[in-house]
């Protein structure tokens, strides 16, 4: 391969993996539950109904609650997750590690009077971790890594005021910041034998212009709606490269890439009957906005070769539906809370890529309860669920036997994803 087909594909290689970690900001394996015991126990559910220190992330006019008080809650969600998909040149399936996250929450929640409340604190609002180790490639005794590692965690501020006995209304700020390190497998020049195996590591955005918007309605005693708005926020991320060039030499420098995280909208309703409470909710999310990438910065080969990049990479992502179902039952000692999740397919299936989520549509089942207590004549409330999510679809790349040297073509072939959270949460009011 001589030096100017070298340049040319390595623009693209570089576009490919920076561009496909930057919608690891924007889409990744964003699951429709991250944390929340309590709403984890319902699919998810908390727009219409939250209120105190929760409502921060969920619903910001809950931070309105009915008398003056304070509480603080904590809630984790550790994540274990599974994903398949081919990664060598003869379409292989592999499948990557069983890898642990723990999303988080932190909020607190003053109430002032019978009508004014605000809340400050931290929750990651999304991310994934999926590691491939020595992935066998054809005709090469060399093996490769992929991976993806990605948190979103987002610092808020927000206000809630109670308008009427009916309706609430609620503003939050958000600091949105990413952090995130990939590699990815492309064949260089049709040979299969020789690969790139390059890295994108310690990516770091954040953006100080986010913000939330909410209402809650009351309409009469049995049935609550609720409404919010996320706005989109412009991630602009700065990472270093490595890995290396099969048979070549090793790979350095640096390298910016920018994309968003999308707006998004949901809609929720809730009805209490005598023994058992009925919830729906619905969410868009404009990932259509994750059109192309464009990536700018400079990699070196054995550290002299300087090769630039000045690309848009196509991704042609598709807006995200999510519709939940969630109960409750309330005749025995402690509630009983169920709920199921259909989320629609984002990702393109000409672009598929092992570490990122599967072309296909997605559901997520969950299960909980929680328990008050009593400490210091305050309420303690504990809450826990379970959640599974399954995702598959095919991807429609290049064909086994083709290596495909144009870097942003994925492989064809079953893609799969499969996560279990364990969601605990503590809330306490003083």
């Amino acid at each position: 391969m001589n030096i100017m087909n070298r340049k040319a594909w390595l623009f693209a290689a570089i576009a490919a993996n920076v561009g496909v970690a930057s919608q690891a900001f924007a889409a990744g394996f964003e699951k429709n539950i991250l944390w929340g015991a309590r709403a984890a126990g319902v699919g998810g559910i908390a727009t219409p109904y939250i209120t105190g220190s929760q409502s921060l992330y969920f619903n910001p006019a809950g931070l309105a609650n009915d008398k003056p008080g304070h509480d603080v809650s904590f809630n984790i969600s550790p994540t274990w997750s599974t994903f398949k998909g081919p990664i060598n040149f003869q379409n292989e399936e592999a499948t990557s590690k069983t890898d642990l996250a723990t999303p988080f929450g932190l909020i607190y929640n003053g109430t002032i009077d019978d009508k004014f409340g605000f809340g400050i604190g931290g929750y990651v609002s999304g991310g994934s971790k999926v590691m491939y180790e020595n992935v066998a490639m054809t005709g090469s005794p060399v093996t490769a890594n992929v991976k993806t590692d990605l948190a979103i965690t987002e610092i808020a501020a927000g206000v809630g005021y109670k308008v009427s006995d009916s309706l609430k209304l609620g503003a939050a700020y958000r600091a949105v910041m990413g952090s995130a390190s990939f590699a990815f497998v492309n064949a260089n020049a049709g040979s299969p034998a020789s690969f790139t195996n390059i890295e994108v590591n310690d990516i770091k955005a954040t953006n100080f212009t986010g913000f939330k918007l909410g209402a809650q309605y009351k309409v009469g005693q049995a049935t609550l709606l609720g409404l919010t708005y996320r706005s989109e926020t412009e991630l602009k991320g700065d990472g270093n490269y490595g890995g290396q060039i099969v048979g070549q030499g090793t790979l350095s420098g640096k390298g910016e890439a920018k994309t968003v995280f999308p707006a998004q909208i949901t809609l929720g309703a809730r009805h209490d009957y005598e023994t058992w409470v009925s919830m729906l909710e619905y969410s868009w999310t404009q990932y259509s906005r994750v059109g192309e990438i464009p990536v700018n910065g400079t990699v070196l080969l054995n550290g002299t070769t300087p090769v630039a990049t000045g690309v848009a990479l196509k991704t042609v992502w598709r807006d995200q539906h999510a519709v939940r179902v969630g109960g409750e039952y309330l005749a025995l000692g402690m509630p009983i809370r169920a709920g199921y999740i259909w989320t629609s397919q984002v990702t393109n299936e000409d672009y598929a890529r092992a570490s990122f989520p599967p072309p296909g549509m997605g559901h997520t089942l969950t299960l909980g309860t929680g328990q008050s207590f009593t400490v210091m004549e305050k309420p303690l409330q504990l809450d826990a669920a379970g959640e599974y999510t399954m995702i598959s679809g095919d991807g429609k790349g290049a064909a086994a036997g083709n290596p495909a040297a144009t870097a942003d073509t994925g492989r064809e072939g079953k893609y799969a994803a499969n996560a279990f959270a364990l969601h605990l949460g503590v809330t306490y009011a003083f």
